[in-house]
Order: C-alpha cells, then sequence, then structure tokens
C-alpha cells in the first residue's frame, strides 16, 4: 500500500469509508493539524528525519510511532479510523507481524551461512531481545540472523517457511514461544526431513512433539520465587495480576505462586485474583493494556489496604499496575508499605527499586545468545541425545 509519495491507507472522512479512497501519512498530519515540527519535537528527532517519515525515505521506529499514535489520539482520530491506520503504517514501516511475513519470501535465497527465527509474534520485546542475542553471537562467525513470524492467521505461512526450509539448508531454525504451536510442526517437519537443527525457545509445552533442543525458562519456578518474596515481606493478603486459565506463561507462573503459598499454608482469596487478557499486537505497540482495568482494581485494593503485596505476572501487568498508582499518585509513597513482584525483560525497572518493588528479570537476550551457541555447535547438536538448557530469572530487589 505504499507509493514513492509515502504510506497510503484508507480513511475515513465522514459516513461509511470510500473504498478507493487513499491518504499518505502527509495528508493524515496535515487532516490533524499535526505540525512536522511539533511531531518532531515530542518524538526527539529532527524535522528532517519527519520528512523522511512522510516521503518514505526512512522508517519509524516503536518508541517512535507510540508518539505519533498518541499525538494523533489525542487530536480526534477515532477508534475505527485507528485500528486500520494502525495495520497499514505498523505493515508499511515494518513494525508489524505482518510486515515481518516480507522479510522471508518463500523465493528467498540464502547467501552464506543464516539461522532463521520464526517467532508466532515478532513484536513483543521477549523476541526482540532474543534476536538480538542470537544476531550478535553469530556476527562474528560470518553467520546472518532471518527473522520471521509464522501467524496462525495467515494462510498456509507455514508451510511456505518450511518450502523455504528444505530449499535453502539454513545452518539452523530457533522457534520462539511454543505455547500455542500448531504451526510450528510443519516447519519443524520439514526441518527433520532436511536434517536442519531446530531449537525451541521460551517455551516448548504446546509440542505434541517437543524438539530435541531447547533453551528457555522455568515459568513456575519464577511464579514460586515472585511468591516466596512477597511472603517474606507480608504474610498474607497477597494478589495475583494476570491470566490464570490456559498453558500460557502467566498461568503457569500462577501454578508456582499458589504452590510456594500452599507450603506456606496461606491461600489467595479469590476477590484477589485479578484476571487479564492477552494484549493483542495493537495493545503491545500503541502501549494501550488490556490488563489496565483489573490494574487500577489491584491498584486500589493496595490503597485501601484490601491487600498486602501483589505479583505482576507479566512484564505488561507490571507496567499497568505501575501506571494505575502513578495516576493515582501513589507510587513512591505506597510502595514502602506494600510489596509489589513485577516481571521484566530486562532492567527497564531498575529506577523503579525503592522499598517494596522487586522483580523478575527474564534473561531474554541470554536465551537467544544461548540458543545461536548450541545451534553452532557442532559436537553438541550431533549427539543423539536431548538438550534442554534452563536459565536462571533474576530477582531485582531493593532489599
Amino acid at each position: 500500500m505504499a507509493t514513492s509519495t509515502g504510506l497510503l491507507l484508507p480513511f475515513q472522512t465522514s459516513g461509511p469509508r470510500p473504498i478507493d479512497m487513499t491518504l499518505t501519512l502527509s495528508d493524515v498530519l496535515r487532516q490533524y493539524d499535526v505540525a512536522r515540527e511539533d511531531l518532531a519535537e515530542l518524538a526527539d528527532v529532527s524535522l528532517d528525519t519527519v520528512n523522511n517519515w512522510c516521503s518514505g525515505r526512512s522508517t519509524l521506529r516503536l518508541h517512535h510511532f507510540a508518539t505519533l499514535l498518541s499525538v494523533l489520539t489525542a487530536k480526534g482520530l477515532k477508534g475505527h479510523e485507528l485500528q486500520q491506520f494502525v495495520l497499514d503504517i505498523l505493515t508499511h514501516h515494518g513494525l508489524s507481524s505482518i510486515a515481518g511475513h516480507q522479510l522471508l519470501p518463500p523465493a528467498r535465497t540464502l547467501h552464506g551461512g543464516a539461522v532463521l527465527y520464526v517467532a508466532q509474534e515478532t513484536l513483543t520485546k521477549a523476541n526482540y531481545l532474543a534476536a538480538l542475542g542470537a544476531r550478535e553471537y553469530l556476527r562474528p562467525l560470518g553467520s546472518g540472523l532471518l527473522l520471521t513470524s509464522a501467524d496462525s492467521d495467515v494462510a498456509h505461512f507455514d508451510r511456505a517457511i518450511a518450502d523455504f526450509v528444505v530449499a535453502n539448508d539454513p545452518d539452523g531454525i530457533i522457534i520462539s514461544r511454543l505455547w500455542n504451536a500448531d504451526w510450528a510442526h510443519t516447519i519443524i517437519d520439514a526441518a527433520n526431513s532436511a536434517g536442519v537443527p531446530v531449537i525451541a525457545i521460551f517455551e516448548r509445552h504446546g509440542l505434541t512433539d517437543p524438539v530435541k533442543f531447547f533453551v528457555g525458562i522455568d515459568n513456575e519456578d519464577i511464579g514460586y520465587s515472585a511468591a516466596k518474596v512477597l511472603l517474606e515481606r507480608c504474610e498474607s493478603r497477597i494478589g495475583f495480576l494476570g491470566r490464570t486459565a490456559g498453558e500460557n506463561s502467566e498461568a503457569i507462573r500462577f501454578r508456582g505462586f499458589n504452590r510456594a503459598l500452599d507450603e506456606a499454608g496461606v491461600s489467595i482469596d479469590p476477590h484477589h485474583v485479578f484476571q487479564t487478557e492477552a494484549p493483542d499486537w495493537i495493545d503491545m505497540i500503541s502501549g494501550r493494556l488490556l490488563g489496565r482495568t483489573r490494574a487500577v482494581s489491584a491498584a486500589e485494593r493496595l490503597l485501601d489496604g484490601g491487600i498486602t503485596g501483589i505479583f505482576c505476572a507479566s512484564e505488561h501487568d507490571t507496567i499497568a499496575l505501575i501506571q494505575a498508582l502513578e495516576r493515582a499518585r501513589a507510587l513512591t509513597s505506597l510502595l514502602g508499605d506494600v510489596a509489589v513482584m513485577g516481571v521484566a525483560m530486562d532492567a527497564w525497572a531498575d529506577f523503579l527499586l525503592c522499598p517494596g518493588f522487586s522483580y523478575v528479570q527474564v534473561p531474554a537476550y541470554d536465551i537467544g545468545r544461548d540458543a545461536a551457541k548450541l545451534l553452532t555447535s557442532k559436537t553438541l547438536i550431533s549427539e543423539d541425545t536431548d538438550i534442554h538448557i534452563t536459565l536462571p530469572s533474576t530477582i531485582r530487589s531493593s532489599h
């Protein structure tokens, strides 16, 4: 949907959206009275950079896109227009999972050594950091990293990737987040038939026939460790913010969380379980969190003393709770009196390490690095044995 004049998108001005009406990014900024100079200042970039975005000479980064989206929303961009705009601009600038598919067309030919990184959601911070760890390890070895997504909503894309594997014989395949892994089996079968090693990272419990090699984390232990920290600080009235059902990382952390409470003879009040939903791609990019409503409820219980500690089972949940407490102007004053355990993929939360706040740091970068290291170890890969590496998660605390 892009031309040399910039991004094209269907746009509704009033009434039903005309099928044949398109506007460039420049037109959208003009429509909503957003000066390029103002956008440049808010995004902390030069005016030339904004001009290049509008002309298509350069692409947005995620944090720049979030700024642009906030500006347009404040200017009155409506929900139905917003969704289409988000999809189009993310795809054009290579930030969406759909755009990620364009990184690996079936007819592409590899030049030199390369490892294929297949993710169900290319936009998550976990995948970004893991891919960075793998790429930086492979680069000195003269091998590249191709990143693509095999979204289950795109019909037959798993088959296209499988055909690519057979035709191109990459050095190896890294498959990320296999808790919903129906799409992965076609790719794994093709890799096995071509003798290409496959490593699963982060999670692998969604596979009916697990791969031989795995580098990841113990989600149940993360929940267990978080509960132990909370129990040291507050003996009861502990809450949980996150998903509790299904085969996903948060639900598995909830199982470990409950196991630690059971061992301590403590039960969690069902009213103190603030159940959230998985954020979709538009929420992850725009910073709009589906768990916000439940996070506000959790913050209210912390403020009124209904709970004295809480575990936020994902980074999204952690951010949502922090934002809720900040809006209540209670973050720094409250945290000395309660215990909050969060989850982060990197050390982004260190600045919040005031009394009462701790978090589990998931080693996403190290997982990608060690997966690449294992793939390039011909001795280990050639051995007829399973290799499962579980990296420890670090508790970062003010105490």
